[in-house]
């Protein structure tokens, strides 16, 4: 069964440091992992407030439709499964959960040929 495989981690600078944390993901476009190609984002992530640390990637969902774009030119289709795995070293578990998981189906839901897709 066609599935995207995301893989996905937010990571901090010392809040001295006037750098935003960053995001990466990193997704498989091919319904072959041998393939060995893979799609990769990195996202600054500014916190909302001074001296705060961001607990969840703002702006998955973006990232996910331009990852889900570059899947369908690759494979003719979209996968019928999303699994994402998040290491979550830092971050808040349940904003995680329900911001970061909102995003990702808010953007399947958006696409009109992903009716049926699988967020796991």
């Amino acid at each position: 069964e066609p599935t995207l495989i995301l893989g996905a981690s937010l990571n901090h600078f010392p809040r001295t440091s006037v750098m935003p944390s960053i995001a990466t993901i990193v997704g498989s476009p091919s319904t072959s992992v041998e393939s060995g190609r893979y799609l990769n984002r990195v996202l600054p992530i500014f916190p909302d407030q001074v001296d705060r640390i961001p607990k969840y990637i703002q702006g998955i969902g973006r990232v996910l439709k331009v990852m889900l774009a570059d899947y369908q030119r690759d494979n003719k289709k979209l996968p019928k499964k999303i699994i994402y795995y998040r290491y979550d070293n830092n971050s808040d578990h349940d904003m995680v959960l329900t911001e970061e998981l909102k995003e990702i189906q808010e953007c399947c839901l958006g696409l009109k040929d992903a009716r049926e897709m699988v967020c796991e």
